[in-house]
């Protein structure tokens, strides 16, 4: 392009020179330098339009890329928020399945409750009421001046009420001694005792009730002598509470297992009946401590179902386990586990041979009909 322009200035001056013939021949030369020029222009041209074509290209394939991936952006948020609402709804569903769950539980909870309310009170209110008939009784015989023709009778009348006042204090004491383990205020006396002699004393000392019953209580050891840690007086508690059951649940003929096994590192204490049994579904309620197989208030047994879940409670303050074997129909065998280790520091207020006293006898067995 500066070519040409110089070429038309140099023969403006030719001409303005007067110098024609020389401007003239020049003209091919001017020419020339036209079609070259047209050359250049059109070479130019079509690269312009091939870059330009070839921007159109990138930005068409720009475009379709941008496309592409605005498709997978919005497929992958659309995933996403499926997912993510997917998880909020499983996990609304799970916890509102698990505020269901425990609305359950918190329901079966308080029908256990009333459950147990009612029987305490029932326990209650039976033996207070076999009670206060007998102070109207004796009222009236006071009133009529009849006290000493009515002895035998008031005899009997006195027996009623003391065996019922056993019965109130082991309610009392169940309920006060299974609040104090919930509490952890619980404490056990332990000593080293000779357990087989403890346990046989215990056993021996209910003979003379399971004879007027018509039961046989038979005990029985594979070994003599076993010195280990235990609170002699919780150990009676247990016993006395497994055998009044066995009791309970066994007619005139039956007889009663009670077992003591040495498993070197624990001890094992079975006490089995072979009376009407516990059904299977039951088992696992047995030591609940709001639960009773036997829910009617008319049932023919005594007893509010704590003494098993305070058993349970007293074994497992000594380190060891309970649990129940059992064939409707056919009986029940409770098994207790104790570890077989020693006290390094005995409380010696509380050492005495825990033999069993007729009074704690009367307290423990009270709820077995006489």
């Amino acid at each position: 392009m500066k070519s040409i322009q110089k070429f038309y200035k140099q023969q403006i001056e030719l001409v303005n020179d007067g110098k024609l013939a020389q401007a003239k021949q020049n003209l091919n030369q001017g020419k020339k330098l036209v079609d070259n020029f047209k050359v250049t222009d059109n070479i130019l041209i079509s690269q312009i339009d091939l870059e330009v074509n070839s921007s159109r290209n990138k930005v068409a394939n720009t475009q379709v890329i941008q496309r592409c991936l605005l498709t997978i952006l919005g497929f992958v948020l659309i995933i996403g928020n499926i997912i993510f609402i997917k998880y909020i709804s499983n996990f609304m569903y799970e916890e509102v399945k698990k505020k269901n769950e425990v609305n359950k539980e918190l329901n079966k909870l308080l029908i256990s409750h009333e459950e147990f309310i009612a029987n305490i009170s029932h326990e209650l209110k039976t033996p207070l009421n076999v009670i206060f008939s007998a102070i109207q009784l004796f009222q009236m015989y006071c009133d009529n001046g009849s006290l000493d023709e009515r002895r035998e009778t008031i005899i009997k009348y006195l027996d009623s009420m003391k065996l019922n006042s056993y019965r109130l204090s082991k309610l009392i004491n169940n309920i006060v001694d299974s609040s104090k383990i919930q509490a952890g205020f619980f404490q056990l006396n332990l000593s080293n005792k000779n357990i087989v002699e403890v346990v046989e004393e215990i056993v021996m000392s209910v003979t003379n009730i399971t004879d007027i019953k018509g039961i046989h209580i038979i005990f029985d050891t594979d070994t003599e002598e076993k010195i280990v840690a235990c609170d002699p007086e919780m150990i009676q508690r247990i016993l006395l509470n497994l055998i009044s059951n066995a009791i309970k649940f066994s007619n005139e003929g039956d007889e009663i297992f009670v077992e003591f096994k040495d498993k070197d590192k624990y001890f094992q204490i079975s006490v089995k009946d072979n009376g009407i049994g516990i059904e299977k579904e039951n088992l696992n309620m047995i030591f609940d401590r709001f639960k009773q197989v036997d829910k009617s208030l008319s049932r023919n047994s005594e007893g509010t179902g704590i003494g098993l879940s305070l058993v349970k409670s007293i074994v497992e303050l000594h380190g060891g386990i309970i649990y129940a074997e059992s064939e409707f129909g056919k009986g029940s065998k409770f098994i207790v586990e104790l570890p077989a280790g020693k006290a390094i520091k005995e409380n010696m207020l509380y050492s005495s041979n825990g033999k069993s006293d007729n009074e704690n006898i009367r307290v423990e067995l009270s709820d077995v009909y006489l």
